[in-house]
Parts: C-alpha cells; sequence; structure tokens
C-alpha cells in the first residue's frame, strides 16, 4: 500500500489523545470525507467556545466556525467534510440566537434550490426541502415534505434531478411508519443503491431488501432493478437470520459484500467476504471468519484494508481473539 495512506484508526488514536490534552468542550467526530472520488470514514475535531459558535478542525485547521444554539443537538454537528467545506445557509438569528423565519441554502457559493421556515422556537415548521444527509457533488439528493415545530410529519419524497426515487411516511410523533424506499446513506449517481420495507414507530421491522438501479428507471421491477443484499428485523427492530451486507465503501471500484447471520442484532458465527468479478456478474470469496456469542470477532480472520478497491486489492491476516487482534496481521495483495 501506499505510505501516505494514513491509517483510519491511527487518526482516530491521535485525535483522541490530542482531545485529552484539550478540554471537554473538544470533542472527537467521525464523519466522511472525499477520498478518491467516494465518502469514506474519516475523524476531525469540533470544539465548542464560549461565543456560542462550534469550530471544525481539520488536520489541526479550523476549516468553518458556524453560530450553534444548542451543542447538544447532534442534528446541528456537520459530519461531512464536503458540506463543512462547501455549504453555507443564509438567514436570521433570533434573540438567544436560534434561527427565525425564511433560511436558504448555498453550495460552492450557488443558490441551491432548498430551505423553509424556522418557528421562533428555532424549529423546522411548514413545508421545507432539506438536503439529504450526505448531499454533495456526486449525490446532490433533496427531501421534501412538512414539519410540525421541529418534528417531520405526512409524507416526503426523496428527489433526484427533480426524479421521485423515494419516499415514505412519519407519524404525527415524527417517528418513520410504514413502507418506505430510501436511497443507501453513500447514495451516488453513477451507482444507485436504495433500500426498501417496513417501519413501525422509527424501527426497522420484517424483510428490508437492497437494490441497485441498472437502467434509465427509477421504479422497481425485476427488469430494471438487481436484488443485491437484505434480510429481516424482528419486531423489535433487531437484526435476525440470515443477512447480505454491502461494503461500507461499496461502489464501483469496491464491489464487496458481507454474507453471514445474526442472532440477537449480532453478528454470528461464520461470516465470508465476497468481491464481484469486474467482467461478470459472479462473486468470489476473499476474506472472512468468525464472530462469537457476543459479535465479536474470533480465531483466524481475513480483514480487507480499510482502503481496499479494485486498484488496491490487499488483505490482511491474522488472529483475534475475542475482538482484540493478538498477533501483527500480516498484508498481502490479492
Amino acid at each position: 500500500m501506499d505510505k501516505d495512506d494514513l491509517s483510519i484508526e491511527a487518526r482516530k488514536l491521535k485525535l483522541i489523545k490530542n482531545e485529552q490534552q484539550l478540554n471537554e468542550n473538544t470533542r472527537v467526530i467521525e464523519g466522511l470525507h472525499n477520498y478518491q472520488g467516494i465518502l469514506q470514514k474519516t475523524y476531525f475535531l469540533i470544539k465548542f467556545t464560549t461565543q456560542g459558535e462550534i469550530q471544525y478542525i481539520n488536520n489541526g485547521i479550523i476549516i468553518r466556525i458556524d453560530k450553534i444554539s444548542n451543542p447538544l443537538n447532534e442534528n446541528e454537528i456537520m459530519k461531512n467534510i464536503e458540506q463543512i467545506n462547501f455549504l453555507s445557509w443564509l438567514g436570521e438569528y433570533g434573540v438567544s440566537q436560534q434561527k427565525v423565519r425564511f433560511w436558504k441554502a448555498k453550495w460552492k457559493g450557488m443558490p441551491i434550490n432548498v430551505g423553509g421556515l424556522y418557528n421562533q422556537e428555532g424549529n423546522k415548521d411548514k413545508k421545507w426541502k432539506d438536503l439529504h444527509i450526505n448531499f454533495w457533488d456526486k449525490s446532490q439528493i433533496i427531501e421534501n415534505g412538512e414539519y410540525i415545530n421541529g418534528k417531520r410529519v405526512g409524507v416526503w419524497e426523496i428527489l433526484l434531478d427533480d426524479q421521485i426515487i423515494g419516499m415514505g411516511t412519519y407519524d404525527i410523533k415524527g417517528n418513520q411508519n410504514g413502507l418506505w424506499i430510501e436511497p443507501n446513506q453513500k447514495f451516488y449517481k453513477a451507482q444507485q443503491i436504495f433500500y426498501s420495507g417496513k417501519y413501525r414507530a422509527g424501527s426497522k421491522i420484517g424483510e428490508w431488501i437492497c437494490y441497485e438501479k441498472k437502467l434509465q428507471s427509477y421504479l422497481i421491477n425485476s427488469q430494471t432493478i438487481l436484488k443485491i443484499g437484505g434480510g429481516n428485523y424482528n419486531n423489535n427492530g433487531i437484526k435476525q437470520g440470515q443477512w447480505i451486507e454491502l461494503h461500507e465503501n461499496f461502489s464501483p471500484n469496491c464491489q464487496v459484500y458481507y454474507q453471514g447471520k445474526y442472532y440477537n442484532g449480532k453478528k454470528y458465527g461464520k461470516w465470508e467476504t465476497k468481491l464481484k468479478n469486474f467482467s461478470s456478474s459472479f462473486y468470489k470469496k476473499i476474506g472472512g471468519g468468525d464472530y462469537d456469542q457476543n459479535g465479536l470477532k474470533h480465531g483466524y480472520w481475513i480483514d480487507l484494508h480499510e482502503y481496499f478497491s479494485n486498484t488496491k486489492k490487499f488483505i490482511e491476516t491474522g488472529k483475534y481473539e475475542h475482538g482484540m487482534k493478538t498477533e501483527n496481521f500480516q498484508e498481502k495483495e490479492i
């Protein structure tokens, strides 16, 4: 592997060490950044100031400062480096530094058709066009619906290029309910992955299916959509039984999935890692191992390198004991 590829976990540990040397107003945030054209996991710092501001700190540099009315509200904290760098909001603040009246957004300095009203309590109200959680250049998804005093209610549409690609309903308490079709959080226009299933009072239940859109249609049918993963949730919203899950960086350059069983929400027994052949629909086993009764890796494992892709096909082999590596893992290319 390239020597300048910084380990994600090493970066996390370094930030935690630095955080411990700072103060209680500084936190390590797990977020996403653009790495080789896709969003991948990263870590950075945020700091709350006595002036009611939040500072975003990446690689030791303050890259953004915003006003923040409630540091305990996770929804006010940005976790996508692309948005931290390129998204700006325009609007008014009230006497308590809460957002009020109409707010609108810009992306890379250009207006985009999103926004809506905040009430005097600083909560979103009435009709809104929201950004998808990981909106960026390659995934410009808009969510359209209604708020009542900060809670989503009724039918919400999910749109890409003004076409509906997903939708579902929120109940009066702001919980997702009934049948939903929703894009993967790392949805890309070039490879469109989404999920279909039911919610009950905000929890997923029953079968959820992962689809990939293959042709020029957003309708789910056997001619245009390929099922590529999924599994079942029990009535308490916990994964159970056989599952196929996509690699967290699943993309045209990383066609990897994991297959195995869940028992009461924990991975259990043998899990396999499979890679799609570039020139066919065939998947071959390239890794895996066993999980113990506590959902922890145990025994001999073949892991993927954290930056695994079609151009960097590296695996790491070694042993775990109840989730902890017991030796130096050996890295090799496949």
